[in-house]
């Protein structure tokens, strides 16, 4: 809401920004499919190139990459409102809305192998008669995962202040570093104990 969303005669609502992460999915998903999995196949003599958490951890680090990359598009935002003479006005600066593209790109392409490699390995890992379970449960630690995003996003906020109304006065490029970090630390996490995960024979 705080940038250029003018393209031509068109004003581009900031919410439409999200299709891209779909978009990223529908494009990348048969390129992955087509193309990275017999590539890897080759590579690796595996069956899928690659294994359930192996995609998984991928995910996630294109995750990292795309809150990185919000970091530095807001970075560069508040220095053109800096520049600009807008820090204490509430209005767009002019920088054009599309520099969000990437990181919707690479949140799309991250979560896609995240979600594929986990709800691959609950089906290939779980004991047949708890894989509908799994499955379910693989699928409720992406909604408490949002929650507890939400709730360390309001208490950051309450905190720091970093997300005022006028957004222009904000931090919201420190919000994105701070969750950079945590998903980092999440991959670490991740990491380690997959490596340590014996897959079980077929």
């Amino acid at each position: 809401m705080v940038m250029d969303r003018h393209f031509g005669s068109l004003n581009i609502p900031a919410a439409s920004l999200s299709s891209f992460n779909v978009l990223a999915v529908v494009v990348f998903a048969p390129i992955y499919e087509r193309i990275i999995v017999p590539v890897a196949c080759k590579i690796t003599k595996t069956e899928g190139g690659i294994s359930h958490l192996q995609r998984a951890g991928i995910g996630l680090l294109f995750v990292i990459l795309a809150m990185l990359s919000a970091a530095i598009v807001e970075t560069k935002r508040l220095q053109i409102a800096r520049d600009e003479g807008l820090m204490h006005q509430n209005v767009a600066v002019p920088m054009i809305i599309f520099w969000q593209i990437p990181q919707y790109v690479l949140a799309g392409i991250g979560d896609m192998l995240n979600q594929i490699g986990m709800l691959e390995f609950f089906y290939d890992q779980a004991p047949d008669s708890m894989r509908s379970l799994c499955l379910a449960l693989g699928l409720l630690t992406v909604s408490l995962g949002s929650y507890i995003t939400s709730f360390i996003f309001t208490v950051v906020n309450w905190v720091t202040g970093w997300m005022p109304e006028n957004l222009n006065e904000g931090h919201l490029d420190r919000l994105f570093l701070l969750f950079s970090g945590l998903s980092l630390f999440n991959l670490v996490v991740f990491a380690y104990f997959a490596s340590r995960y014996r897959y079980k024979k077929k």
